[in-house]
């Protein structure tokens, strides 16, 4: 038999629709079955991007100063969190902490909508960022999200999230390291090799419910 012909462009491009056509069937079953169960409080902590704010050659490092609030640091490099509830009840006294390793977090910037409305603050303590917030409204209604950047040295790894107290949770989620690792799927499109097509699938569903928030 001449398995060829199974594997033209034509024949890849259909199984491509295929496999898309069953993944956002499933992600409609699953996104249905679960608005239709009442949410749990968790509060999510989702890592959104990590880039360095100086990109200074080596050569040069030791003849340039750098100073952030009057403080010499040797680099600035910024991580990025989003925190939502994804639950259905207002969360109050909420308080957590991201805990990281390889970076010295030097500042933490809070973004917060509501303003002077919602009592927020934060404390480094070794390799530990913990964030308190008065309270956080669920997302699903009113869309209340507060960004936290951390400041470091150099880029924070192996981040973890810890916190949680009555009737609530946390829940840290890699986003950035979902959507690295999706393109570098789409990057190498191998529908022949059923180790992609399961790891596209795996990929494709992780992705996109934590897009829906759900």
């Amino acid at each position: 038999m001449d398995w060829s012909k199974f594997f033209t462009p034509e024949a890849v491009a259909a199984y491509i629709t295929f496999i898309g056509t069953i993944i956002i069937t499933s992600i409609g079953w699953i996104v249905a079955n679960r608005l239709s169960k009442k949410k749990p409080n968790i509060i999510r902590v989702s890592r959104e991007s990590a880039t360095s704010l100086l990109e200074i050659p080596v050569g040069l490092r030791k003849n340039i100063k750098v100073t952030y609030k009057s403080d010499e640091v040797p680099s600035i490099y910024q991580t990025q969190f989003e925190i939502i509830n994804i639950g259905e009840d207002v969360v109050e006294g909420v308080s957590f902490s991201i805990h990281y390793s390889d970076g010295n977090a030097f500042d933490v910037i809070i973004e917060d909508p509501l303003g002077a409305s919602r009592q927020s603050e934060y404390k480094l303590d070794g390799n530990e960022a913990k964030i308190t917030l008065s309270y956080i409204n669920p997302y699903s209604s009113l869309k209340d999200r507060v960004k936290v950047t951390v400041l470091s040295d150099r880029e924070i790894k192996n981040l973890m999230c810890t916190g949680g107290g009555k009737s609530w949770k946390t829940d840290y989620v890699n986003m950035l390291g979902l959507r690295l690792n999706y393109a570098t799927l789409l990057a190498r499109v191998d529908p022949r090799n059923p180790k992609w097509v399961y790891e596209y699938i795996s990929a494709s569903f992780e992705l996109f419910t934590r897009l829906l928030k759900i």
